[in-house]
């Protein structure tokens, strides 16, 4: 309960609650969210999909190689390649810990999957290995702007994967979740600005 981590599946047992008559919830997380207590909290307590963006470089099992995540998807041929729009980008990414600054363009991406198997870590004695599907979307560099860093995003899901649009679609769902930072944003930084409020109380806020 004290890892940072723990929000994110306090964050996720709530809204389950609420989406009791939901057919079916897939919870979207960035980086941050890259925990492997959080995978199994999510499909063990939860029984709920996710799509997260994976920031550590994972050992996992490909077939009968174990090897670490990016160089199981370093082997694979490009399925297929399309476009995607950046926005642009200027603010803190406290999950970095420095400015990001992007100009927006569209950006031309490789995309690929694999199954695998996330082998936990080496302290989690009691834990077994997570069946997971790992996407790959890559920028192509041959037509990167002056000066700009080639954008990759690797995602785990609980989606079964069998074709590029299938992939292309779990891509999709993480880019969706922009919109929503854009909201946080507003609401807590810019705008609002509620985290700079001395108010404590939802009332008090409110009026």
């Amino acid at each position: 309960q004290e890892k940072e981590s723990y929000r994110w599946a306090m964050g996720a047992t709530n809204a389950k609650k609420v989406l009791q008559a939901a057919g079916q919830c897939t919870f979207v997380f960035d980086r941050e969210a890259d925990d492997f207590q959080l995978f199994e909290h999510l499909i063990l307590k939860q029984d709920a999909d996710f799509i997260i963006r994976s920031s550590q470089n994972r050992k996992v099992k490909w077939g009968d190689e174990m090897l670490l995540l990016h160089a199981c998807l370093a082997e694979k041929e490009a399925l297929s390649t399309y476009e995607v729009y950046l926005p642009a980008l200027d603010h803190y990414s406290s999950t970095s810990g420095k400015r990001v600054r992007r100009k927006a363009r569209n950006a031309t991406f490789e995309l690929r999957y694999e199954h695998v198997e996330v082998q936990p870590p080496k302290d989690y004695r009691n834990s077994q290995p997570i069946a997971l599907y790992a996407v790959e979307a890559k920028e192509v560099t041959d037509q990167l702007p002056e000066g700009a860093q080639p954008e990759v995003w690797r995602l785990w899901t609980t989606h079964p994967i069998e074709n590029s649009e299938q992939a292309r679609q779990i891509v999709y769902y993480y880019v969706l979740r922009w919109n929503i930072e854009q909201l946080f944003r507003t609401t807590q930084q810019k705008g609002f600005n509620i985290e700079a409020t001395q108010l404590e109380t939802f009332d008090a806020i409110l009026r």
